[in-house]
């Protein structure tokens, strides 16, 4: 567990540079605006709550349920980081939004645990409250970048008839694979949905978010037969460039 906590909170933390305060002149820089959305409580617990950034619509909107990075460490993440313009091109599209909060800096195998078990919990939550705040729950899709895929991966592969797809940024990094057991692909069956992973470097990348941890799921749908079902993105400036197109492919009718 100790190889874990210390791969996943030191490896799973790059993508996060949107975190930092200075630029490399030193001079400060200006917070990203944030989007706005309503804040609902999914569970008791402190850090059980999400953000929703509804899209207007006449018929129930597909939702996009996205989770969120580490931070560098030196700002505690959470669910507010969610980029504004993801947000943004989603709702202009007629898509909902959430991001949801859980713990908010996973440093432990037994954190993972809990974030998944919180997913279940946001799941439910969306399901109880589609007709109200007029969600389509026949058109879910889980999103999320670095430490947001892996809590979210187990969910998107155990439970396949709960989501139209997933759409996974710097996807399943280097932490994800220090438990043997436990590694992502342990999970994959051949019902598994349709999956796009986006990485903002090549496969040449021996970064912890290196393009090569995606390959092993692709080559694991492909020996399943389901190679048709999953995409690599690579040298992503914009690691939610193919969003839209892929949440509009698979939307049911």
């Amino acid at each position: 567990m100790k190889r874990f906590l210390t791969a996943f909170f030191v490896l799973c933390t790059a993508v996060c540079g949107a975190q930092e305060r200075t630029a490399p002149n030193g001079l400060p820089v200006k917070p990203k605006e944030r989007a706005v959305g309503e804040r609902f409580n999914y569970g008791p617990g402190e850090n059980q709550w999400l953000n929703l950034y509804r899209a207007e619509g006449a018929k129930p909107t597909p939702v996009y349920i996205w989770g969120h990075p580490n931070s560098d460490g030196k700002v505690l993440p959470s669910a507010n980081d969610i980029p504004k313009n993801v947000v943004d091109m989603c709702r202009e599209r007629g898509i909902t939004v959430i991001s949801w909060e859980s713990v908010p800096q996973v440093k432990s195998y037994e954190d993972v645990m809990i974030c998944r078990a919180d997913l279940l919990l946001v799941y439910k939550w969306v399901s109880d409250n589609a007709a109200k705040l007029n969600l389509d729950v026949n058109n879910l899709f889980i999103g999320g970048s670095s430490r947001g895929t892996v809590v979210s991966w187990d969910f998107v592969c155990k439970y396949p008839d709960r989501i139209r797809g997933a759409y996974l940024a710097q996807a399943l990094p280097k932490g994800a694979w220090a438990i043997e057991a436990e590694n992502p692909l342990t999970v994959i069956t051949a019902d598994n949905p349709p999956v796009t992973l986006s990485y903002r470097t090549d496969m040449e990348s021996d970064d912890g978010h290196s393009p090569k941890f995606g390959k092993r799921i692709a080559d694991k749908y492909a020996e399943l037969g389901i190679a048709d079902r999953i995409t690599l993105l690579l040298e992503q400036k914009n690691l939610y460039s193919g969003l839209i197109e892929f949440i509009e492919k698979h939307i049911s009718s």
